[in-house]
């Protein structure tokens, strides 16, 4: 273990333990980990009506060396309800038009709810909205007060850092199952996504958009029960 810290070693031993317990009992375990300031379960921000949960489908091949993002999803309350909004971008210039839809519904959003912020899961998120707002030179300012304004928020960091689970992996879909989040769509995963846009690309078929919406909808609607599992852990 020479280079290896007593923390790292005490991490990976937890998990190897709380993995092999799980497997034994045939159900999935997770435990807190130590409260610590501006980390875990500090991160996340009182709750609010105007809340946004997001996800964003991306192709990396199209065009090599930039990629298309191809979906912006989201959801938010309405009248109680959680609703779910696809923004949809089919070429280079969808894309640059549909991040200036999705930014701007986010302005006039925290208009409406100034406490709100924008709940996404792993860095992809915040760094297509930065790399967008340079390549098509649009709402620099606005994407620059979401940064400033820590509108943002990464739930995999809170997970990361307020608990150890027994899953193989920390992804939101790994992670899912320890709040029961189940999935019925057709589209399971981001990498089948990207295969059926590339063969909407080719056949020009509506039918695969509406399994890729679904596919979104859910990895949006599980964000936003992770965020409320993790509120009432905290």
């Amino acid at each position: 273990a020479s280079g290896v810290s007593d923390e790292t070693l005490e991490s990976i031993r937890h998990q190897a333990e709380l993995q092999l317990r799980g497997r034994r009992e045939d159900r999935y375990l997770w435990e807190l980990l130590p409260d610590e300031e501006e980390r875990g379960f500090r991160l996340l921000p009182e709750p609010d009506d105007g809340d946004v949960w997001c996800d964003m489908e991306g192709h990396p091949f199209y065009e090599p060396a930039r990629g298309l993002e191809y979906l912006f999803g989201c959801c938010y309350r309405e009248d109680g309800e959680v609703v779910y909004k696809p923004i949809w971008a089919r070429d280079r210039d969808g894309e640059g038009e549909a991040f200036g839809r999705f930014v701007d519904w986010v302005v006039e959003r925290r208009r409406r709810h100034p406490g709100m912020h924008v709940y996404h899961y792993a860095s992809y998120e915040r760094t297509a909205l930065t790399r967008l707002m340079g390549e098509h030179g649009t709402r620099e300012q606005e994407v620059d007060d979401f940064m400033r304004g820590e509108v943002l928020i990464d739930l995999y960091r809170v997970v990361k850092q307020a608990l150890r689970a027994s899953t193989d992996s920390y992804s939101i879909k790994a992670i899912e199952k320890l709040y029961g989040f189940e999935r019925t769509a057709d589209v399971s995963g981001g990498d089948e996504s990207i295969v059926r846009f590339e063969e909407w690309l080719s056949s020009g078929e509506d039918a695969i958009l509406t399994e890729v919406e679904a596919y979104n909808e859910e990895d949006c609607r599980s964000t936003v029960e992770l965020h409320r599992w993790l509120l009432s852990i905290r």
